[in-house]
């Protein structure tokens, strides 16, 4: 039945046994993420279960993700709508809020990469410019 299935050594095991527990974990943690936003933006009206019940549904079209090439977008895309629609409609606040407290971890993990570029950056150039034998431009 599944001759295509070839399972050779005991990770591939280990991944086919603790999988249903991480990605539940997984999906404790991102709805605990978004409750905290949906609180931080004033929406979440309801309790923990009710953001729950909406992110688990959300997970449905994972199931898109078995086309190569545009499975991943089209899960992404349809993903976030039933969450913006689902917690607007559980927690009664606007879709705009509920998008903005969906999309505030994405933008603060955004921010965060850029700092983090941006004083590495200026320490490699400050690093470049004392192996040159120029005098230091500024300091941190």
């Amino acid at each position: 039945l599944l001759g295509w299935v070839s399972i050779d050594s005991w990770r591939d095991y280990t991944r086919i046994l603790f999988s249903p527990f991480l990605i539940t974990l997984l999906l404790f943690v991102l709805t605990a993420l978004i409750h905290v936003c949906l609180w931080v933006v004033r929406g979440a009206k309801k309790g923990y279960r009710a953001s729950f019940k909406v992110v688990a549904y959300s997970g449905a079209p994972s199931l898109w993700m078995l086309l190569p090439w545009i499975g991943l977008p089209i899960t992404f895309i349809w993903e976030i709508c039933i969450m913006v629609a689902g917690l607007a409609a559980v927690h009664g606040t606007s879709r705009l809020r509920t998008f903005i407290a969906i999309m505030l971890p994405f933008v603060l993990i955004f921010f965060l990469i850029m700092c983090l570029m941006l004083i590495f950056g200026i320490g490699m150039i400050q690093q470049l410019l004392q192996n040159q034998g120029m005098e230091q431009l500024w300091t941190l």
